[in-house]
């Protein structure tokens, strides 16, 4: 796992990747640990995205973000790259920030996340938008209206830039098939 010094986005063999519908896009995605999150990072790699995820300070979290790497590489599937940042830390933001080198394409965020991080007085990812593509995308990934709210607050900031906003509530983890969030987020991205 990296530190977020160490961190870059994965260049692998981007040949067989921008073949498919997403190749060659940079997607960053936080809460990787997360069920709805982890679906994204898989749906995005299988099309050929170059994914990095997120992780916070917890084992269990970094466990769950390793296997799932582990799962994306094994399959044949491309390489998702694990960084552990605490998205609640200025400083760690900050560092996240520098590390990245690529325009984003595709920001997944989770409500999880998000709420932690507005817990403590911040707001962990409309610190990217520096680092967002023009026509890029930020996907949130949201258990309820908090979320949209928050993000129509920010929406004339990205729009500025060209970067365009998918808000994705899905229905509870248990009633629903483990794919759903991967391949709506994939459908929305290619329409």
């Amino acid at each position: 796992m990296s530190s977020p010094k160490e961190s870059r986005i994965p260049e692998g063999n981007l040949t067989e990747n921008r073949e498919r519908p997403l190749g060659g896009k940079v997607a960053l995605v936080t809460g990787i640990s997360q069920v709805f999150c982890a679906q994204a990072a898989i749906a995005l790699a299988q099309e050929g995205a170059q994914v990095t995820g997120i992780v916070g300070n917890s084992r269990k979290e970094q466990e769950e973000a390793r296997k799932l790497a582990m799962h994306i590489e094994y399959s044949g599937n491309g390489i998702v790259d694990i960084v552990r940042v605490d998205l609640t830390s200025p400083e760690d933001r900050k560092r996240l920030q520098r590390a990245v080198r690529e325009e984003i394409d595709i920001l997944v965020v989770s409500s999880g996340t998000n709420e932690e991080a507005r817990s403590k007085g911040s707001d962990a990812w409309a610190g990217m938008l520096p680092k967002m593509a023009k026509g890029g995308t930020v996907i949130l990934i949201g258990e309820d209206n908090k979320e949209e709210q928050l993000s129509k607050s920010r929406i004339p900031e990205f729009q500025e830039k060209g970067v365009s906003f998918i808000i994705l509530c899905p229905p509870d983890a248990e009633d629903s098939p483990n794919e759903f969030v991967g391949e709506k987020v994939v459908e929305l991205l290619k329409q």
